[in-house]
């Protein structure tokens, strides 16, 4: 069982690295003022069309709701959310602001039913600080089972889950520290402590699972 904490600040100014690409609509816009929640469900059943959605948990923002709570949400099949909570704060006097995502017991059980793991994750952190000179986020996570990452997680750190079967498409890939920079760059930035794309190459699923999700703006 992990359980340590692992963390990477970004700081960004008005260039940004060509190498870091804007994710799908499933995160927190990366222009956001400053904006979090606990993650989110997408997903389409191939062979039915159903389309599950659940649209962002828990989701606060510095402009409306500061904070947001969740006793919880379990999306069947898909995934399960425990108790988490969001913050959003800024201080035009200083010139800050702070969102957090803090959320618990996140599991995935999506892939069980195809041979794949699945995944839990005990406890976790996004975060997005910026002042009017840039934004850096962090994260951090404890109690991972069913995938294995470096003690410190680069950006962008990518697992690939085979399918049980040899020559088989994937049954998903999931980017953990997935940094999101816009193109051109204002300096904002955005992170999710996770994120799982189902059958990237095609398969019964479509879309993808969010944990921990957290952006905000330089404040001028």
């Amino acid at each position: 069982m992990i359980n340590t904490k692992w963390r990477r600040a970004v700081v960004t100014g008005i260039a940004v690295a060509a190498s870091l690409l804007m994710a799908t609509a499933s995160a927190q816009a990366v222009t956001e003022d400053g904006a979090a929640s606990l993650g989110a469900v997408n997903v389409v059943y191939n062979y039915t069309g159903q389309h599950v959605a659940t649209g962002p948990l828990a989701s606060c923002d510095v402009n409306g709701q500061n904070t947001a709570y969740s006793p919880g949400t379990v999306v069947p099949g898909i995934a399960r959310y425990g108790i988490g909570n969001t913050r959003c704060s800024r201080d035009f006097g200083a010139r800050t602001a702070q969102v957090d995502s803090t959320g618990s017991r996140f599991q995935l059980d999506a892939l069980v039913d195809y041979g794949g793991p699945r995944i839990r994750i005990e406890r976790y952190q996004a975060t997005c600080h910026a002042t009017e000179r840039g934004t850096e986020e962090s994260i951090w996570l404890s109690g991972l089972t069913g995938v294995t990452v470096p003690s410190t997680i680069p950006a962008n750190y990518t697992v690939t889950i085979p399918s049980r079967f040899a020559g088989a498409p994937p049954l998903a890939r999931v980017i953990f520290n997935e940094v999101m920079l816009p193109e051109p760059g204002d300096g904002s930035i955005g992170v999710n402590l996770m994120r799982v794309i189902l059958f990237p190459n095609g398969g019964p699923q479509t879309g993808d699972v969010v944990v921990g999700s957290a952006a905000c703006s330089p404040v001028f």
